[in-house]
């Protein structure tokens, strides 16, 4: 089974959900991601807390490097699609075209702005990461119990 985890600029929020979710070894299940706005990116191939994050926990074995586009065909190759967040699922609608296929809508926030200084978006990195493993693991929970 194919998940497929989307976000805005794919360096940050969907690329430790993949990480994580490959780091979780689910047999016949792994986990890809894209940003829908990538080609615009101006953060590089991952931000520094998501690298910092992926790191720390040893899961840069299970993510990969550098950023991708999401395209429609992408996710329609996809099992399940699951969107960071409402703003990037109405993006994905608005660009690509509504996703056919299983889908969910997380509400992990994005936490670059700029008036924040490093230490502040930190600790919510931190905190979203948490968010996200959370949500992920009731992902997992389902998947599991549909086998």
């Amino acid at each position: 089974m194919k998940i497929h985890f989307v976000c805005r600029g794919n360096t940050y929020r969907s690329r430790l959900a993949e990480a994580y979710f490959n780091s979780l070894v689910i047999p016949d299940c792994f986990a890809v991601s894209s940003g829908i706005a990538a080609l615009r990116n101006l953060n590089g191939p991952i931000t520094t807390y998501a690298a910092r994050i992926i790191a720390a926990h040893g899961f840069t074995q299970y993510g990969k490097i550098g950023w991708t586009q999401s395209t429609k065909e992408d996710l329609e190759a996809a099992d399940i699609v699951v969107f960071m967040n409402a703003d990037v699922y109405r993006d994905c609608c608005a660009i690509i075209g509504p996703v056919m296929q299983r889908f969910y809508v997380w509400s992990v926030e994005d936490v670059t702005p700029e008036e924040f200084d490093v230490n502040t978006i930190e600790g919510l990195a931190d905190a979203a990461f948490a968010e996200i493993v959370n949500d992920t693991n009731a992902l997992v929970e389902v998947l599991l119990g549909e086998k």
